[in-house]
């Protein structure tokens, strides 16, 4: 079965033990639960693409990149010159960036190597992940992950609950929440023990001419205590 938001979204409400009719909008479930561990998990689990390039004009070194580049999400895995060499010949990281000004559509250039008329090469880049992407061995523990994130939107007050029926009125607001917090702490090392973060040394390698901070930016933060 195919996996869409109509269906994941009771998953994570099950596994987050929240009612549907609790949660006054479901769009908030996949705004502040599935978008977010998208995110995420991505950024674990990143997809890898390719696209060609050639050129009818000599000493070319400027190029589009792929219209589902997303500077926030994707990076530069390498670059293939020429195409087709077993064993592949890939262009060291100093002769390729990321060109970007205020003025025009980020581009690649390629800083010490200029394409010649007809020859083609291969840019590898990696791109978010999407609800019908994530493989089968992944799909439980992305759940946990999409709970951790309702728990943690419900914790900030991002989610209002219709109802008390999970907490006593007796209870403190700052009970209430630290609940929340434990249960996101919870679900996120489900996630962790299955898929678990990508090292820090893959993540700088996929990082070119750019910091991580500059790449994720407009993520919303998430820090958890590791299992």
């Amino acid at each position: 079965m195919s996996w869409k938001i109509s269906t994941i979204v009771p998953r994570i409400l099950r596994i987050a033990q929240v009612e549907s009719r609790e949660i006054k909008d479901v769009v908030s479930v996949t705004s502040e639960a599935v978008e977010p561990a998208l995110e995420r998990y991505s950024r674990d689990h990143f997809r890898e693409k390719t696209k060609d390039y050639s050129t009818t004009s000599d000493n070319k070194k400027i190029f589009d990149l792929p219209s589902d580049f997303d500077l926030r999400f994707s990076a530069i895995m390498g670059i293939e010159l020429p195409v087709g060499d077993n064993p592949p010949k890939m262009l060291e990281k100093k002769q390729y960036r990321i060109y970007k000004n205020d003025l025009v559509t980020p581009q690649l250039f390629l800083v010490d190597t200029a394409i010649a008329v007809n020859q083609t090469f291969r840019l590898w880049y990696s791109v978010n992940q999407e609800i019908t992407t994530i493989p089968a061995q992944h799909k439980q523990a992305f759940a946990y992950l999409a709970a951790a994130e309702l728990c943690e939107a419900i914790d900030a007050g991002l989610i209002r609950l219709q109802s008390s029926t999970l907490e006593t009125d007796t209870q403190s607001g700052a009970t209430r929440a630290s609940s929340w917090a434990r249960k996101a702490d919870r679900f996120m090392k489900k996630y962790v023990r299955v898929v678990g973060p990508i090292p820090e040394e893959e993540v700088q390698a996929a990082c070119v001419d750019t910091d991580v901070s500059t790449l994720f930016a407009g993520t919303r933060a998430r820090v958890y205590r590791r299992p």
